[in-house]
């Protein structure tokens, strides 16, 4: 196939460059050929058959190269064509230079048209004979045909070999300069999705931030109200009828702000974990995590979890997150596993990987400058709703970061927040 870049403009600025230098070469060939066909037909040596025949000919290669490669775009031409033009150009390039010297002048472009239009092995091994033609001509042009001296021949091959280190050294630039235009692509689309990640990291963070704030404030407050105003009206004398009834009001209506509360807890939790289960979401995640990274993550389950609280869940979740992010940043691994157990009253997220490992005790904290962000925030958040969050590691043994929370249920984590309702 030839080596002329794909028309593309929007891929590469290479390909802009091709497409510029293209007119220009059609234009310098035809302008060549149409100044060394006049000065042929001009020369007095030759007889008038043979200027009609040099202007034929000349007219005829003209054609051919407007037909077969301008009119088609060099750009998309296939290999059988090229052969077929390149074919027709050399013999009426040997014809030519048969009848007059002056159409040697042409082996620059036909070897450029090698180069361009040929693998580069094959167009060195037909520049071969391009420069054998153009030297033999030169030779008979002398009029002693057959005094070929050794110097001659050496600056044959100096040319041909010449030809071939540069074509070889051009072919070095374009390769390099293709694998540098992928590598920006490839830089330009991470960056992209990068953003991408980065813009819907800052959704989910919001939307977990706001789920936080309204379980930390709102929910933790109604229930607060809903204990005050039964206390209340177990304080009240026997027969405070209207007295009652406004507690009554007020204890719906905070029953009811409560459960509102918490279902917009419950609608800010992760994409992740809206239509599935936590096993199901940490299952996709160990999927994901292992085709865009090329180690195995595999996910194991001792036990099918409970119908966990939402914040269990999620901090789960993020622990899973937050520990394959280090894996990838620094573990060096080569597989993970996150063990996933619910037991009675406690539900653990084992998260183990094969890599280098480090010592825990010389990991720097965030304020220091060591980084560690993530774990200290996550630590924070385990132990904010009564977990604990432990680091095994030793160098060359691999990470262990263990998670274990208590198992709220739902209704376990209602009965929590408002004791007695109901009652």
């Amino acid at each position: 196939m030839p080596r002329v870049p794909p028309t593309n403009p929007a891929t590469s600025a290479g390909t802009d460059v091709w497409q510029r230098w293209m007119p220009r070469f059609n234009l310098g060939f035809t302008a060549m050929l149409a100044i060394i066909t006049v000065l042929a037909v001009l020369d007095p040596r030759l007889s008038t058959g043979e200027r009609f025949v040099v202007a034929g000919l000349g007219l005829i290669l003209g054609l051919w190269h407007w037909t077969m490669i301008v009119v088609p775009s060099p750009f998309t031409l296939g290999s059988r064509r090229v052969l077929l033009y390149l074919a027709g150009a050399t013999g009426a390039f040997v014809a030519l230079t048969d009848i007059h010297p002056v159409y040697m002048f042409l082996v620059f472009f036909l070897n450029l048209q090698l180069f361009m239009l040929l693998p580069l092995a094959l167009s060195i091994t037909l520049a071969g004979p391009l420069t054998f033609v153009v030297w033999w001509r030169s030779v008979t042009a002398s009029g002693e045909p057959f005094a070929v001296s050794l110097g001659g021949i050496l600056i044959m091959l100096a040319a041909w070999l010449g030809a071939a280190v540069m074509a070889l050294f051009i072919e070095r630039i374009i390769t390099q300069s293709d694998q540098r235009r992928r590598l920006i692509d490839e830089l330009a689309a991470t960056r992209d999705e990068l953003a991408v990640a980065e813009r819907q990291a800052g959704i989910v963070d919001e939307r977990q931030r706001l789920a936080r704030e309204i379980h930390d404030t709102l929910a933790q407050g109604f229930a607060s109200i809903v204990l005050h105003l039964e206390a209340a009206e177990a304080a009240l004398p026997p027969g405070a009828t209207t007295a009652l009834h406004h507690l009554d009001q007020a204890r719906r209506t905070s029953r009811e702000s409560l459960a509102e509360a918490r279902r917009l807890v419950w609608a800010l939790r992760p994409p992740s974990l809206e239509h599935s289960s936590l096993e199901q979401a940490l299952a996709r995640l160990a999927t994901r995590w292992t085709e865009e990274n090329g180690v195995l993550a595999r996910l194991v389950v001792t036990e099918s979890a409970l119908d966990l609280h939402p914040e269990i869940e999620v901090t789960l979740l993020r622990a899973a997150q937050e520990g394959l992010a280090n894996v990838r940043k620094h573990a060096d691994a080569t597989s993970v596993t996150l063990t996933l157990t619910t037991m009675a009253d406690l539900v653990t997220l084992d998260l183990q990987d094969d890599g280098i490992g480090f010592a825990p005790a010389t990991m720097a904290p965030p304020e220091a400058g060591g980084g560690g962000y993530g774990l200290a925030s996550l630590r924070q958040r385990v132990e904010r709703l009564g977990g604990t969050l432990v680091i095994e590691s030793a160098a060359g043994v691999g990470t262990t970061i263990a998670v274990a929370l208590p198992t709220l249920t739902g209704s376990l984590i209602a009965e929590h927040a408002i004791v007695g309702v109901g009652r």
